[in-house]
């Protein structure tokens, strides 16, 4: 993503901050935070497991906000020729991790300053990423992701429609709900690829 679409993003994700911000505003509201993170990587000895580790903490207080083991099981590459961006669903399982011993070295660190927007059941997070192992020549790039908030209740309604489709008996809404948040995270990326600027 290019620098202005970045700026296109951010202008448009605050102004329906402030809009959904008015008291009159009869529907859900979108939520905004401006985070400041940085992210450092390990790869863990067998002894503690083995694997690469995560760990995220405020750029300011050094405070951890997570650490993680993350696992990518999937990626679907949408191809969009009309537009300017194409888009790639990934399904992965983070799994909290405990951070690595202070002995252990790094294999790659990157800051992120992100602008999170929220919204019901998704997240959108709008960031700027620089990398580089020389501080006098970052590199930087720029990302929008959009996830769900919850994905314990995305499971939970999967499972639901799980026990439909093999014949148990559900309600129509209860049973529909997976189908519905998927529906809305896909329209949701559409409408940001064809306001992509």
């Amino acid at each position: 993503m290019t620098v202005q679409q970045h700026a296109t993003y951010n202008q448009s994700l605050n102004s329906l901050v402030q809009r959904t911000g008015d008291p009159n505003y009869p529907n859900a509201r979108i939520r905004y935070e401006h985070m400041r993170l940085v992210d450092t990587f390990y790869n863990m000895p067998a002894s503690s497991g083995g694997g690469k580790v995560r760990v995220t903490r405020d750029e300011k207080t050094g405070q951890i906000k997570e650490c993680v083991q993350k696992v990518r099981i999937a990626d679907l590459n949408v191809y969009s020729p009309k537009r300017k961006m194409d888009w790639r669903v990934s399904v992965s399982v983070e799994t909290p991790a405990k951070p690595p011993p202070d002995s252990l070295p790094p294999t790659n660190t990157r800051r992120k300053d992100r602008l999170s927007y929220s919204h019901q059941a998704f997240k959108i997070d709008l960031t700027q990423v620089t990398t580089g192992p020389d501080p006098a020549h970052p590199q930087t790039s720029h990302e929008l992701e959009i996830e769900f908030a919850d994905s314990g209740e995305l499971m939970r309604c999967a499972r639901v429609r799980t026990k439909g489709s093999s014949g148990a008996t559900w309600s129509g809404k209860e049973g529909e709900a997976f189908d519905e948040l998927i529906r809305v995270f896909v329209n949701n990326i559409r409408i940001l690829v064809r306001n992509a600027g």
